[in-house]
């Protein structure tokens, strides 16, 4: 079970909008006197338990898992590039990476573009505005 200060609050939450909807309360009411959102207090009040409100661990094995050792061996090495780390995964048998970035290795990210100014362009100096 979640022990951190978002699973604590999430309980102390659960039980508070429980206790007024009990009380024959409003999700609105609640919602101001918390304050919290109405479909926030709504998802609550829906979740009879509060288990259900709370994230719960994902255990079990990655697809990249058998990869892990080779793929930090890589990075280690200074090879960050995601295309070019999931080619040469797909070519050791990952097949679940063979539908994920499929950009040329070759290519570079492009530098990114200036902001485009807002409004009109103001006229030069010297210039008058009308033309």
């Amino acid at each position: 079970m979640a022990d951190g200060r978002l699973a604590t609050r999430t309980r102390e939450r659960h039980a508070v909008v429980h206790e007024l909807l009990s009380q024959g309360r409003t999700i609105s009411y609640i919602s101001r006197a918390l304050p919290l959102d109405r479909k926030t207090v709504r998802r609550f009040a829906r979740a009879a338990d509060v288990h259900d409100l709370l994230p719960t661990t994902r255990t079990g094995r990655s697809l990249l898992d058998e990869y892990a050792p080779y793929l930090g061996e890589r990075i280690a090495g200074g090879c960050v590039d995601a295309v070019v780390l999931t080619r040469e995964i797909t070519e050791r048998g990952a097949t679940a990476a063979a539908s994920r970035p499929s950009a040329d290795s070759s290519s570079r990210c492009a530098p990114p573009t200036p902001p485009r100014p807002r409004g009109r362009p103001r006229p030069a100096s010297g210039e008058s505005p009308g033309g």
